[in-house]
């Protein structure tokens, strides 16, 4: 292996361009899949950067550029400033922390225990933006194969092995042409759909609330009829009180499943959860629940109030297939992904809620996260989203 340290140049405007090639990476993220073929050159512009402050300043910058929808998001979600702060303290404070493990990113060695820091908790829990994530754009079908195809990828790029890194490309396009050969991505199974919605934030008031799933509900009857699994999106259906279980039960058709996210209230706290609902049901439990919900807005265990952090989210078989799900912040992380790739679904079902990221770039990068690492799975995808 071959450390960078006493070779790399370190005059201002070698780092200045270092740093100005970093945010043009991070800013691809602002065009979704652009940003999982641009995350792996992350590798050699930090490698090169010569000390262990530069090369914290410059993964800072990448991670600055590609997440700078979090203030605008933030802004939106709770309101005008002092509340915006919690934006702008998130965004600065996830950049710095994960860009620290990059302090060490000197070599080959450094780079995969920085991509590991980066994707395991507890930094794993805001570690969006990995170049992990672009395993399944390079090596679709692979699976954990693929995922470690392409730490080697890494690794040599900071190794700067010219023959390796040649080689591993060799790789990834041979493996595309073979996915799309197949027919790339496998067709949601027969029946299965998922509905977009538009209804913006859920009411908190119980009546307006009856009244917003009145209207959200005779549409998706209207749209799905021929179905046979219907997915909604993250929350949609607020929470899931006795009242909210009878009138969604009643708008479901005989011999239709629908799966839809709703906040589900245990005596440990609340769970971003997955409810499969069908006409005659007595009751309904969650199918599915996240893993980890959004930190300081979902999660605050200081607080009575809090989501729970599940930790590990279970592959289930729903009408005769096995379905893994990833929920909204979920689909940024890397460590979640990888629970699911460890127990190969045939469907995964991404659902979100993201009318808070209106005029923001959140949703591209969810969308390309997901339409990477269900590539990688090599799975069907079923899709639901609020706006």
């Amino acid at each position: 292996m071959c450390r960078t340290d006493n070779r790399a140049p370190s005059g201002i405007g070698h780092t200045a361009g270092l740093v100005l090639s970093a945010g043009l990476l991070g800013s691809t993220w602002h065009h979704g899949i652009a940003g999982l073929l641009a995350a792996p050159l992350l590798v050699p512009v930090v490698s090169h950067a010569g000390s262990r402050a530069r090369r914290w300043l410059v993964a800072a910058t990448y991670f600055l550029a590609g997440s700078s929808g979090l203030p605008a998001g933030a802004a939106t979600f709770f309101g005008p400033a002092p509340e915006t702060l919690r934006g702008y303290s998130l965004w600065i404070a996830s950049a710095s922390l994960l860009a620290a493990p990059w302090i060490a990113a000197s070599d080959s060695i450094g780079v995969l225990v920085a991509l590991a820091l980066d994707a395991l908790p507890p930094l794993g829990c805001v570690g969006w933006l990995s170049p992990l994530s672009a395993a399944g754009a390079l090596y679709p079908g692979m699976g954990l194969g693929g995922l470690a195809l392409l730490c080697a990828l890494l690794g040599s790029l900071a190794a700067r092995k010219r023959s390796m890194v040649v080689l591993g490309i060799v790789v990834a396009g041979v493996a595309n042409i073979r996915f799309l050969d197949r027919g790339a991505f496998p067709a949601a199974p027969p029946g299965w759909t998922g509905v977009d919605t538009r209804i913006g934030p859920l009411s908190r008031t119980i009546l307006d609330a009856t009244r917003q799933r009145t209207v959200w509900l005779g549409t998706v009857e209207r749209r799905t009829r021929d179905a046979r699994v219907v997915v909604l999106p993250e929350t949609i259906a607020g929470p899931w009180w006795p009242g909210t279980a009878a009138q969604i039960r009643t708008a479901v058709p005989a011999g239709q499943i629908w799966l839809l996210g709703a906040t589900f209230a245990t005596d440990r706290g609340f769970e971003d959860a997955v409810m499969s609902v069908h006409a005659g049901q007595s009751g309904a439990t969650p199918l599915f629940a996240s893993p980890f919900p959004v930190p300081i807005s979902m999660w605050h265990p200081w607080s009575h109030d809090s989501y729970r952090a599940i930790g590990w989210e279970r592959a289930r078989t729903v009408a005769g297939r096995r379905v893994w799900t990833a929920l909204c912040y979920d689909q940024l992380l890397p460590w979640v992904w990888i629970e699911g790739l460890l127990q190969r679904p045939q469907v995964v079902l991404a659902l979100s809620n993201d009318w808070w990221a209106r005029g923001t770039d959140v949703a591209a990068i969810q969308a390309a996260s997901v339409w990477s690492w269900t590539r990688l799975m090599g799975a069907a995808l079923v899709q639901a989203q609020n706006r």
